[in-house]
């Protein structure tokens, strides 16, 4: 027959001979339209509608579930949706006419607002304290801290002081060291403890006094093996930033002692007695109100670095640029470790007549902090919200509809390309559920020519789904893993198309556009830069290091990267 279909009297037809798909509009949708946005809140089910004409008795089915039109051609029945991204496939008979519609379905988020806890950071016990000095735990990175502080230079170099007897002794002290500071922390409820030991304390002093009619001094030093001091660090977020704040500090002074230049006899002896229990005092007093302000400072800082870039460039073939605002949401801590979390909102600018100006927003699957692994070191957490805001952002600045010229003139199986044109009529969307990843893409455009005719078709891709780490770029890439699924329907095509050469050509389309323009996608994976903490780590970022473990799905609706800090 001439439409390439075959009677129960006719032999079969090979593929090769046959048109790619009967192209006499013979089935078309009515609704919905192509890339609608369908709120859930409108219902669990969702009409479509249309039109068969020269069917000759073919059955139609929705989906592979047939469906009765009327004498006029027209059909209309309900589908159940899913969250996401949603194709219809309409066939006629087993070699009749087919088309396809895609819908996004859900709750849609105007693309002003953030995405609650869009980014967390896990940090386990061996993240806050691994025991070695390498820069990968947060407690060398306070110690660090500390240590550029020097704070017992900061123990006032002179004071006067009132003594029985003798009047007032002005005291010099030329002399106040200790050496490299350790520090060790432990996550604990509310926080962490914080503990530091201070080796090799030593105050050198003068001390003058009026004796008769001239002045005395005695010279000598103080010392401790080390100064031994603790306290709890409280770490909370509200209004969107996040503080740490000391609670009180217990000090040791181990080995504390004292030794006097020369012999001491008569006022000296007096004002020595009651001058190394003043300095003492004086030394603890000082040491806690440091430690108090310096370490609850410190390591709120450092966590409080914790951040996306404030925009990202989507590499080639893709274009635009996505900018990033982020705030504190949530913080966590318990004895096995702590949890923080900010809200950040992925946004571009959207140019007159991009799709981003008409959409009503990202679709949004909710995706709470949740609880962690209490292993590894460290977990990086991204929402699954947020790639969907992040692919909104890219889709709605018309970055998907991209012009391929490096694909004019490459020669198929169905003859030559020429210009290549594409357009995304929606964005494309992220699902999670029972431990996996899919991505869809529904009705992207493809327009270009073969051997000067026109050839024009629409398809719909779903994906099996993996993250994967840049450690250099600290971004994630989304890899379509195993084989996409694609729906086509054909709009225009040369009459001399078979079903072969179709096949052929839609894999070497589906490869070049959609699958490389999603590889194109770049998802931040939150930092910390060293550069507020650490004067001479100006250059440096604690960031997630390969090998990373990726979990997705625990917690629910986001995809989690397990594995160490480091900062190369």
């Amino acid at each position: 027959m001439e439409d390439g279909t075959s009677t129960p009297e006719s032999e079969p037809v090979p593929d090769d001979e046959q048109p790619a798909i009967p192209l006499d509009s013979a089935l078309e949708f009515s609704s919905p339209q192509r890339g609608a946005f369908i709120r859930a809140s409108t219902g669990p089910t969702v009409e479509v509608a249309g039109k068969v004409s020269d069917a000759v008795g073919r059955p139609l089915t929705i989906n592979g579930t047939p469906v009765t039109y009327a004498a006029d051609g027209t059909f209309r029945t309900l589908v159940m949706p899913k969250i996401g991204t949603n194709v219809i496939i309409a066939k006629l008979g087993d070699d009749g006419a087919s088309a396809q519609r895609s819908f996004v379905y859900g709750r849609f988020v105007a693309a002003t607002e953030s995405v609650p806890s869009a980014v967390a950071l896990r940090v386990n016990a061996s993240g806050f304290d691994d025991g070695n000095a390498d820069l990968d735990d947060l407690s060398t990175v306070a110690e660090e801290a500390l240590a550029a502080r020097n704070v017992m230079t900061l123990f006032p170099s002179s004071f006067n002081v009132s003594a029985p007897v003798v009047g007032t002794l002005r005291v010099s002290l030329p002399t106040r060291s200790a050496g490299r500071p350790n520090v060790r922390l432990a996550p604990r409820t509310g926080g962490v403890t914080g503990a530091v030991s201070l080796p090799s304390v030593y105050v050198k002093f003068d001390v003058a006094f009026n004796c008769l009619f001239t002045t005395c001094h005695v010279t000598g030093n103080v010392t401790s093996t080390r100064a031994d001091l603790s306290l709890p660090v409280s770490i909370a977020v509200a209004n969107g930033t996040l503080s740490a704040a000391g609670g009180s500090v217990g000090l040791t002074l181990v080995g504390f002692d004292y030794d006097i230049d020369g012999s001491l006899g008569g006022l000296a002896e007096t004002v020595i007695n009651f001058f190394i229990p003043d300095v003492r005092q004086r030394l603890e007093s000082f040491l806690r109100a440091q430690i108090a302000k310096a370490l609850p400072a410190d390591v709120g800082v450092t966590l409080s670095q914790l951040s996306v870039p404030t925009s990202l460039t989507m590499p080639a073939p893709l274009s635009g640029r996505v900018n990033f605002a982020q705030r504190f949401d949530a913080a966590s801590f318990s004895s096995t470790g702590g949890t923080i979390a900010a809200a950040v909102r992925a946004s571009a600018t959207f140019a007159s007549g991009d799709p981003g100006l008409a959409a009503p927003g990202w679709l949004a699957v909710d995706s709470p902090v949740g609880t962690y692994r209490t292993t590894p070191a460290f977990g990086v957490s991204i929402a699954n919200d947020f790639m969907n805001q992040i692919l909104f952002a890219v889709w709605g600045q018309g970055s998907f509809d991209v012009d391929l010229p490096a694909l004019d003139g490459t020669s198929t199986p169905g003859g030559t390309l020429g210009p290549v044109e594409t357009k995304a009529l929606t964005p494309p969307v992220v699902v999670g559920a029972q431990g996996a990843l899919t991505i869809g893409v529904g009705d992207f455009m493809v327009t270009t020519t073969l051997d000067g005719e026109p050839f024009e078709l629409v398809a719909s891709l779903t994906s099996s789904l993996e993250v994967s780490l840049l450690t250099a770029s600290s971004t994630a890439r989304l890899e379509l893993v195993g084989t996409p699924t694609f729906v086509v329907e054909v709009l225009k095509a040369p009459a001399h198309l078979n079903k072969g050469q179709l096949n052929d050509l839609l894999g070497a389309l589906g490869s070049v556009l959609v699958i490389k323009l999603l590889d194109a996608v770049r998802v931040p994976v939150p930092r910390i830069p060293l550069a507020g903490i650490v004067p001479a780590y100006a250059t440096k970022t604690l960031k997630l290091s390969s090998p990373a473990e990726v979990v997705i799905g625990g917690p629910s609706g986001r995809t989690t990267l397990y594995g160490r800090l480091s900062s190369p």
